[in-house]
């Protein structure tokens, strides 16, 4: 169960880390001459800005997450300590909280 869970954080970090060098590409691009491009540019850059943003913050979990692995504690929740939903888990392989524990930090 843990390596298919481990597998899920790989293969959503490789995701991420290309979306992130993708948007860093685009938002070096040559801007456009024409002022009413260029506005539909910005904007896209800010939205850019705000994705990639939440992709590092993903990735930051998704390491934790493969170092709870790695130290043997993956699916225990670190608040409570007790072990998080496998159900859970499949839907949010980083998700450092068990249910409870996250709907109390929320």
């Amino acid at each position: 169960d843990i390596s298919r869970h481990r597998k899920a954080l790989e293969d959503r970090r490789a995701y991420l880390i290309g979306q992130i060098d993708t948007m860093a590409a685009d938002l070096q691009a040559t801007p456009e001459q024409d002022w009413e491009d260029r506005a539909v540019d910005i904007a896209d850059d800010e939205v850019q800005e705000t994705l990639t943003g939440t992709d590092a913050t993903e990735l930051r979990a998704i390491a934790a997450a493969l170092g709870r692995i790695e130290a043997g504690t993956f699916g225990r929740c670190v608040r409570c300590g007790e072990t998080i939903e496998s159900e859970r888990l499949d839907l949010l392989p980083h998700t450092p909280f068990c249910a409870d524990c996250a709907r109390e930090k929320a």
